[in-house]
């Protein structure tokens, strides 16, 4: 009778299985349940996003959705919220005395390519919050080792990431456009550096010091705007970048133009470094005819 695998065999077919389906065998087996986060566990690409979690083309996304509660559901009166319940003295208007009500509740959806493809309720206790945390930790906790070749993070603003305590990934691509790359670094793991692309903005100058942003093969910088304060600190943080190759995506003027050929002139690069910016068309030839003069044809 066949004894199946080999504990080391098992162990080297989840290691290659699929992020996803690995997990969803885990969930139906107590037996690779109990070694599963003990071996390391490969993604092409996990993103963070506002309560969503994406490992390769699964999206974990938790959602608030809301019931009506009629007169005809046994709830009605029995979970009313206070703010639909009359207290005395009070008058209902309107055309409906028995206006329904929402109850809220939370679900976890998930998504590939943005369509839902199952759905979940989740316990009517749990707080978004807290939601956050456990589907972290059911994902992403306790796992001896995460290697994801590209780590993105899609949050804009003020956010709270809720992860895994200890949780660490290692990477070589990062794409952070939400600001704080310091903290965000704190979860990359060591091992991960040099970075061979990091995708960011840049908000203030000292982001440009940088030694895992400045030790990067290739860096793109996109930002929609850049404060006035510390617009000529962070050009001149920019000049001075010797990544192999460097894209900026924002507006740049004349001046800026001619102070990066200048800097480069007088600091050469390896072979094949480029630096590639972006400039409105009508100041394209303008720079040209500048550069042409300044380097004497």
């Amino acid at each position: 009778m066949d004894d199946g695998l080999s504990y080391p065999s098992l162990r080297c077919v989840l290691e290659h299985i699929e992020a996803n389906k690995r997990i969803r065998l885990a969930s139906r087996s107590p037996v690779i349940h109990d070694i599963e986060k003990t071996i390391p566990f490969h993604l092409d690409f996990l993103s963070f996003d506002d309560n969503a979690i994406r490992l390769n083309d699964i999206c974990y996304r938790l959602c608030v959705n809301y019931d009506e509660i009629d007169e005809s559901n046994e709830r009605y009166e029995r979970d009313k919220p206070e703010e639909y319940r009359l207290a005395p003295g009070d008058i209902q208007t309107g055309s409906r005395p028995n206006k329904p009500w929402q109850s809220k509740y939370l679900e976890i959806l998930f998504e590939i390519d943005s369509e839902e493809i199952h759905n979940r309720r989740l316990p009517p206790d749990w707080k978004i919050h807290e939601a956050e945390k456990k589907m972290a930790c059911i994902l992403l906790g306790g796992r001896m080792k995460i290697r994801a070749k590209t780590l993105t993070f899609e949050f804009y603003g003020e956010s709270v990431i809720r992860l895994p305590e200890c949780f660490k990934v290692t990477t070589s691509a990062l794409d952070t456009p939400c600001g704080n790359f310091e903290s965000i670094l704190g979860i990359v793991d060591p091992d991960s550096y040099p970075l061979r692309d990091i995708f960011t903005v840049i908000d203030r100058p000292k982001m440009l010091r940088s030694p895992v942003l400045r030790s990067a093969k290739k860096l793109f910088i996109s930002n929609d705007y850049v404060d006035e304060e510390f617009r000529d600190e962070i050009y001149k943080g920019l000049w001075k970048l010797e990544n192999k190759t460097v894209t900026v995506q924002f507006d740049m003027e004349e001046v800026h133009i001619i102070d990066l050929f200048d800097n480069w002139v007088n600091s050469p690069r390896d072979n094949g470094s480029t630096f590639t910016f972006y400039m409105r068309k009508e100041m394209i030839m303008k720079a040209l005819e500048t550069v042409k003069k300044r380097f004497n044809g």
